[in-house]
Protein backbone atom coordinates (compact mmCIF):
# COMPACT_ATOMS: atom_id res chain seq x y z
CA UNK A 1 0.00 0.00 0.00
CA UNK A 2 3.12 2.37 0.80
CA UNK A 3 4.09 1.95 -2.94
CA UNK A 4 0.87 2.74 -4.40
CA UNK A 5 1.18 6.23 -2.04
CA UNK A 6 4.27 7.19 -3.21
CA UNK A 7 3.36 6.31 -6.93
CA UNK A 8 0.34 8.50 -6.59
CA UNK A 9 2.38 11.43 -5.07
CA UNK A 10 4.98 11.23 -7.86
CA UNK A 11 2.18 10.61 -10.63
CA UNK A 12 0.71 13.93 -9.27
CA UNK A 13 3.74 15.74 -8.89
CA UNK A 14 4.79 15.11 -12.87
CA UNK A 15 0.94 16.23 -13.35
CA UNK A 16 2.16 19.77 -11.69
CA UNK A 17 5.52 20.23 -13.07
CA UNK A 18 4.00 19.78 -16.26
CA UNK A 19 0.83 22.24 -16.35
CA UNK A 20 4.02 24.90 -14.84
CA UNK A 21 6.09 23.58 -17.61
CA UNK A 22 3.70 24.70 -20.22
CA UNK A 23 2.94 27.67 -19.08
CA UNK A 24 6.81 29.09 -19.82
CA UNK A 25 6.80 27.42 -23.44
CA UNK A 26 6.49 30.15 -25.52
CA UNK A 27 8.61 32.12 -23.30
CA UNK A 28 11.81 34.06 -24.65
CA UNK A 29 14.40 34.22 -21.86
CA UNK A 30 17.24 35.34 -23.80
CA UNK A 31 15.59 38.57 -24.70
CA UNK A 32 13.27 39.34 -21.61
CA UNK A 33 15.10 39.58 -18.17
CA UNK A 34 12.60 39.89 -15.67
CA UNK A 35 10.48 36.93 -17.82
CA UNK A 36 13.97 34.67 -16.54
CA UNK A 37 13.68 36.10 -13.02
CA UNK A 38 9.94 35.17 -12.95
CA UNK A 39 10.73 31.41 -13.97
CA UNK A 40 13.56 31.35 -11.25
CA UNK A 41 11.31 32.35 -8.58
CA UNK A 42 8.17 30.40 -10.00
CA UNK A 43 10.62 26.83 -10.21
CA UNK A 44 11.89 27.90 -7.14
CA UNK A 45 8.21 27.96 -5.10
CA UNK A 46 7.15 25.03 -7.46
CA UNK A 47 10.14 22.74 -5.97
CA UNK A 48 9.41 23.97 -2.63
CA UNK A 49 5.45 23.23 -2.94
CA UNK A 50 6.30 19.70 -4.31
CA UNK A 51 8.99 18.92 -1.62
CA UNK A 52 7.41 20.56 2.00
CA UNK A 53 11.03 18.82 3.52
CA UNK A 54 13.02 20.34 1.37
CA UNK A 55 15.01 22.13 3.69
CA UNK A 56 14.99 19.59 6.88
CA UNK A 57 18.62 19.02 6.59
CA UNK A 58 19.85 22.16 5.22
CA UNK A 59 22.53 23.70 7.65
CA UNK A 60 22.98 27.40 8.84
CA UNK A 61 25.12 28.01 6.27
CA UNK A 62 23.27 26.70 3.01
CA UNK A 63 20.21 28.97 4.48
CA UNK A 64 22.31 32.14 4.51
CA UNK A 65 23.19 32.05 0.76
CA UNK A 66 20.12 31.17 -0.41
CA UNK A 67 18.46 33.98 1.29
CA UNK A 68 21.49 36.38 -0.29
CA UNK A 69 20.65 34.77 -3.77
CA UNK A 70 16.90 35.64 -3.28
CA UNK A 71 17.57 39.63 -1.78
CA UNK A 72 19.68 39.27 -5.21
CA UNK A 73 17.05 38.05 -7.14
CA UNK A 74 14.63 40.71 -5.88
CA UNK A 75 17.00 43.64 -6.13
CA UNK A 76 17.60 42.65 -10.02
CA UNK A 77 13.51 42.51 -10.09
CA UNK A 78 13.52 45.42 -8.95
CA UNK A 79 16.21 47.16 -11.16
CA UNK A 80 14.27 45.29 -14.33
CA UNK A 81 11.37 47.48 -13.28
CA UNK A 82 13.24 50.58 -14.19
CA UNK A 83 11.84 51.94 -17.48
CA UNK A 84 15.18 51.80 -19.85
CA UNK A 85 14.79 56.08 -20.76
CA UNK A 86 15.71 56.79 -17.46
CA UNK A 87 19.27 54.32 -17.43
CA UNK A 88 22.22 56.07 -18.01
CA UNK A 89 23.94 55.32 -21.57
CA UNK A 90 27.42 55.17 -21.25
Amino acid sequence: MFLKEQLLSRIKQWETFNIWEESYQNTCFEKDSASLLKWYNAAWELARNLNPEWGRDLSEEKILRLQKTRNILSMLREINKIPSNIVSKR
